[in-house]
């Protein structure tokens, strides 16, 4: 970060220091507890009953909580804009001296999408290859998958598992522990998710940087083509939420692994037993992964 050049730059500086953060949002949430609970608490009297001031106390309750709620991601907003205009989005680093083999997996169950799939074969990359793990149960898309797959001989194989156990993180544990020893790196697309071109030969050289480093994740978007309105409107709140959320938790926080959209180191996965196979296995690795020395970087690449 480059040095102050006023009072004001030198004031903020010390706010968004990272053990600052949580304190300025708790003390802020304090005050507002205690300036707005007693005006509130003062609407409770002896007429209203029990009902009545069961209400009030609920009401003040929720709206506590919702203070917290937005005094955090107010924050964290403030703190996101500022980070983005002091620092670069990324660090240059150097160029790729070693090109290893890198698995590319697409798990999927019931939704097997092909123009997504037909993406994650542009990748600018040699040495990678696509693994559709298929967890259907309708034979429909199994002989979809397996005849897009016929065209693509070579490139892409299927894996499916007899006992659909463990959610998506069983489908892609599964799968891993088949293709682990040949593969140091594996990236995970949901089944509509499209990877850039240069997603691969980017995110690399982040692990050549950092042995520490267990995942890359990378900004998600919205599908602007997504036929439905709730769709649309969820692609919206995820650009935001990457933006300036995750953003910021890059430098003042803890990283994620989101489920999708990160490439990820193998041996790390190995040495963590793999995903622990519950609905939230992303939040779950990332915590697990911390525990063990390791962590997760952002980039908005």
């Amino acid at each position: 970060m480059t040095s102050p050049n006023s009072a004001w730059e030198r004031a903020v500086s010390r706010v968004v220091r990272e053990e600052t953060v949580f304190i300025w949002v708790v003390s802020i949430w304090l005050f507002t507890i205690f300036y707005f609970d007693p005006r509130i608490l003062a609407l409770l009297s002896a007429k209203a009953g029990i009902l009545g001031k069961l209400s009030v106390i609920a009401f003040v309750l929720c709206l506590n909580y919702l203070w917290f709620l937005t005094i955090y991601f107010v924050v964290v907003i403030f703190v996101s804009n500022w980070l983005r205009r002091r620092e670069p989005a990324d660090t240059p680093l150097p160029s790729l001296k070693e090109f290893p083999a890198v698995a590319v997996l697409y798990p999927t169950r019931n939704d097997f999408r092909e123009d997504a799939a037909e993406n994650l074969l542009r990748m600018d990359y040699l040495d990678y290859k696509m693994f559709v793990l298929d967890d259907s149960t309708l034979g429909e898309y199994q002989k979809r998958i397996d005849a897009w797959a016929a065209r693509h001989e070579g490139r892409v194989a299927v894996i499916r598992r007899t006992l659909h156990q463990g959610y998506k993180a069983g489908n892609v544990n599964h799968g891993l522990r088949l293709i682990k020893n040949k593969y140091p790196y594996f990236a995970i697309c949901d089944n509509d998710g499209f990877f850039p071109p240069n997603f691969i030969r980017d995110l690399l050289p982040y692990f050549e940087a950092d042995p520490a480093l267990a995942f890359v994740q990378t900004a998600q978007h919205g599908n602007p083509d997504q036929p439905e309105y709730f769709a649309q409107a969820m692609g919206v709140n995820v650009a935001i939420h990457f933006r300036h959320y995750v953003r910021a938790r890059q430098s003042y926080g803890f990283v994620m692994f989101y489920g999708h959209g990160a490439l990820m180191k193998t041996s790390v996965w190995e040495q963590a037993g793999g995903f622990p196979e519950i609905v939230t296995e992303d939040l779950s690795y990332s915590a697990l992964i911390r525990t063990m020395g390791y962590h997760g970087r952002y980039t908005e690449k």
